[in-house]
């Protein structure tokens, strides 16, 4: 998908896969996972008299419900892409079935699995030029506060500043991309209508995940 996204869009026209999508899930949560961890590594906490690491105080208390947060997310924009690209298709003039349709709106997902992985890289590496953090007085039993902490700290370093705003328009222009060639190659509609369709199905699927997105770390 992210060598070859026409090819691949096209033999998914003719030939469904519905594990791929469950699969970029599952990375997607293990991804997650590991930005969860690069978050609270080197933080701590200070708890009646004792330091306890930012992983025991903010994260392994709640980690089953920040997963189940995200998994519900994730799910969610798979199935608001997938309306919004089939409604939008049929009002351009598209009569394409719709089931292979269903397993191209999954791999949408490949762009959430890749910003997870770059911010994990960028965090990284960021945190070996960051000192320890250690928080007196500012624990209040959620994720939240370590890593504002520590981003505030981590939005110091050199690569942070560079590679922020960089990998974040990534992410939109292959979306865009990525949405583009659904509508052209699986769709099958003019390079005009692909692209109002991309813009329309943009703009409507940002306003819903505005309204009922769980924020990605």
């Amino acid at each position: 998908m992210y060598v070859r996204p026409v090819s691949t869009i096209r033999r998914l026209s003719e030939d469904p896969d519905y594990l791929g999508p469950l699969i970029l899930i599952g990375l997607i949560l293990l991804a997650y996972l590991g930005n969860l961890v690069v978050l609270s590594v080197k933080s701590e906490y200070y708890v009646q008299g004792v330091w306890k690491p930012s992983w025991n105080v903010e994260v392994s208390p709640v980690l089953s419900l920040l997963l189940a947060s995200r998994l519900l997310y994730v799910i969610f924009t798979w199935f608001s892409y997938f309306f919004l690209v089939f409604v939008f298709s049929r009002l351009l003039g598209s009569d394409k079935e719709l089931y292979p349709l269903f397993s191209i709106s999954g791999y949408i997902l490949h762009i959430f699995l890749l910003q997870l992985v770059l911010n994990a890289i960028v965090l990284s590496i960021a945190s070996l030029s960051i000192p320890h953090l250690r928080l007196i007085g500012l624990y209040e039993g959620h994720l939240r506060v370590a890593t504002s902490a520590a981003f505030e700290e981590w939005q110091k370093v050199v690569i942070v500043k560079v590679l922020n705003k960089p990998l974040e328009w990534l992410a939109y222009f292959w979306g865009g991309l990525y949405t583009y060639l659904v509508f052209r190659e699986e769709r099958e509609v003019d390079r005009r209508r692909a692209v109002i369709g991309t813009l329309a199905t943009y703009a409507l699927n940002s306003i819903i995940a505005m309204i009922f997105a769980v924020q990605f770390i």
